[in-house]
């Protein structure tokens, strides 16, 4: 099945039209869960491990550095109050069919940032051939009307 795909499946479900709505199988859907789960944990980890200073170089002062604790901290225990980001997600209602994934995604980010990145990176387009066809379609009509 499709939904074992893994690319398919997490596109599927970071998108705010679909989400885990058509999957068939609980066992795929669950996977996909699973899967964003940890990638949003590990990225979580490994932007955490990084300094405390947020990227200032040691032995340069950052005016703004306290601030920047504090907010990272009042950031975590909201999170730890809210939940995570996914079963946030999950839990909104899906945006109708006709809604553009791209553009309510970036006015979704600040409510779900690190859903955002992956969606930045997950997203893929439809590649399909039908306007270029049609538009060569037309063009040899053209021509035919033409030469005759």
């Amino acid at each position: 099945m499709i939904e074992h795909v893994p690319i398919i499946a997490l596109s599927t479900l970071l998108d705010p039209r679909f989400k885990n709505l058509h999957f068939k199988n609980a066992q795929a859907s669950g996977k996909a869960v699973s899967f964003l789960r940890r990638v949003i944990s590990e990225k979580m980890q490994s932007s955490s491990s990084g300094s405390e200073n947020d990227g200032v170089p040691r032995g340069k002062c950052d005016f703004w550095l306290y601030h920047k604790v504090l907010v990272q901290k009042d950031r975590k225990r909201s999170e730890g109050r809210q939940g995570d980001e996914l079963s946030l997600y999950l839990k909104n209602p899906m945006t109708p069919l006709k809604s553009n994934p791209i553009e309510t995604w970036e006015d979704m980010k600040e409510v779900f940032p690190r859903l955002y990145r992956q969606f930045r990176q997950y997203a893929v387009v439809v590649a399909t051939s039908v306007p270029l066809e049609r538009f060569f379609s037309e063009a040899g009509e053209n021509t035919s009307k033409k030469s005759t």
